[in-house]
């Protein structure tokens, strides 16, 4: 394969704001993180919910860390309470995420896309336009979408690593969103 772009290299999405992704140039230049946004198609939104813009430089070969910001608890009233992003998980970053509403807010349902110059597609996660239940599963009979049957729920509650054979991103919006095609799953709160 020709590794011409940076990628989703792994996602985290952990109990409560526990969450975040990192991207990873398998080139062997430079690149400036400034040309890339980071979407979250929300719950089966037909398009970006939120975004933010990354930067600084990434080196060949490296990552690149986006966490959530949240640094504090935050009442919401009526008893609910915005847990505050875990500081270890947080120390990891290069990056902290927006104030709500921003990508890291992720939950299991929301695709993620990553677009160069505001318009190239260079990697997509999940199936934007699609709300999948609680998650994307292991359910194939069902276009892996929850339907309550009891299928894995595999974008939820865990960390996913891009499988090592992966070299880019997916560019074309898939027809179902096959998590184990090119994701291995680690349990939550992995990082």
């Amino acid at each position: 394969f020709v590794c011409t772009d940076i990628f989703i290299s792994e996602y985290f999405e952990g109990t409560g704001n526990n969450k975040g992704v990192e991207f990873y140039n398998p080139t062997s230049e430079s690149i400036d993180l400034s040309e890339y946004e980071l979407q979250r198609w929300g719950n089966g939104e037909s398009g970006m919910t939120d975004g933010i813009q990354l930067f600084g430089t990434l080196a060949p070969l490296t990552t690149w860390v986006l966490v959530n910001g949240q640094t504090e608890n935050i009442d919401l009233g009526g008893g609910a309470i915005s847990p505050m992003c875990d500081p270890a998980l947080q120390s990891l970053a290069n990056q902290l995420d927006n104030p709500y509403p921003a990508p890291t807010y992720f939950n299991g349902n929301d695709a993620l896309v990553l677009v160069k110059n505001g318009t190239i597609v260079v990697d997509i996660f999940g199936k934007p336009g699609e709300n999948p239940g609680t998650a994307w599963t292991d359910d194939a009979a069902n276009g892996f979408v929850d339907i309550g049957d009891g299928a894995a729920l595999l974008t939820s509650n865990h960390t996913l690593q891009r499988k090592y054979n992966v070299g880019s991103g997916v560019t074309v919006p898939p027809v179902v969103f096959d998590t184990f095609l090119e994701w291995d799953t680690l349990p939550v709160n992995t990082w």
